[in-house]
């Protein structure tokens, strides 16, 4: 949001974008670059940093004008990556203003045809990252912004597990 819009909004100076790498997330942050120049940011996902798709993500983010940008691999469905995530973001003396969790797996198949493990994955990764987040912020001291998904009213029959997901959000 514009300062304008509303008077004691501070632009943030550090973002983590956790599935910022890419999809939704991406896209928002490339859209939201005239609101936030010279901010940092860490870019937070299970790929792999050295993938094409993250440093060219990286390489658009920076043109349009971001300050410093960092890819953290951390797989946010384990408590001590997300836990060393922010203690080594903390380590280097840097607050966080925002973090804005956009983690999630969708995997638009009938129920009866995914894996006990894809639909774990596919629950687990926005349930437990926004209970990892909410427990964090009050260590570490900063705002959350989840983003979730209409899935739950407007989906197809093979996102209901994305859709408890993302109902646990609101």
């Amino acid at each position: 949001l514009p300062a304008k819009i509303n008077p004691t909004f501070q632009r943030p100076k550090v973002i983590v974008a956790i599935g910022g790498s890419r999809g939704l997330l991406f896209e928002i942050l490339c859209r939201a670059s005239d609101f936030v120049k010279e901010i940092t940011i860490y870019l937070v996902g299970r790929s792999d940093a050295e993938s094409q798709v993250v440093q060219e993500n990286i390489r658009t983010l920076k043109k349009k004008g971001y300050g410093k940008i960092e890819y953290v691999r951390v797989d946010g469905l384990i408590k001590q990556e997300m836990n060393l995530l922010f203690e080594n973001i903390r380590k280097k003396g840097i607050e966080i203003d925002l973090v804005v969790n956009a983690a999630g797996v969708e995997d638009s198949k009938n129920l009866e045809n995914k894996s006990t493990n894809e639909i774990s994955t596919e629950f687990l990764t926005k349930f437990s990252v926004t209970n990892y987040l909410g427990e964090l912020s009050k260590e570490f001291k900063f705002q959350v912004l989840h983003f979730s998904s209409v899935v739950g009213a407007f989906g197809n029959e093979g996102q209901a597990i994305y859709a408890a997901g993302n109902a646990h959000q609101a």
